[in-house]
């Protein structure tokens, strides 16, 4: 599986908006994907720190449907600079001009400097 970062995005800009704690037992469900390829990438997140979430997995161990908590604070900061619709279009055409994929440090970074340039910080 490839990572999806528009997927990622995706997944934290709900999980955002998940207010009652009700939601937070339930299965994640994303429309538009399937939900396993969305549970895959939720484990990529709660891996790298970004959000707090349990899953039932297979007997081999893969994950079947995932249940998310919250963000973490990693997890509120990359949204805070990946949230504005400008500035993550405008860092997906850099980085698939000059490169074609990077790191997530290196996504998040060219985010957080697309930000300050269009506020005239740099």
């Amino acid at each position: 599986m490839q990572r999806d970062m528009d997927l990622i995005r995706q997944i934290m800009l709900q999980v955002e908006q998940i207010k009652d704690e009700m939601n937070i037992g339930t299965k994640f469900r994303l429309e538009g994907y399937d939900h396993i390829l969305v549970a895959k990438h939720i484990e990529l997140l709660d891996e790298a720190g970004l959000l707090k979430a349990h899953f039932t997995r297979t007997d081999t161990g893969g994950v079947v449907d995932a249940y998310v908590e919250r963000l973490t604070w990693s997890g509120h900061e990359f949204l805070d600079a990946a949230r504005n619709e400008t500035v993550w279009k405008k860092t997906k055409a850099t980085v698939k001009e000059k490169v074609g994929t990077v790191s997530f440090e290196v996504l998040k970074t060219l985010l957080i400097n697309i930000s300050k340039s269009l506020l005239d910080l740099s």
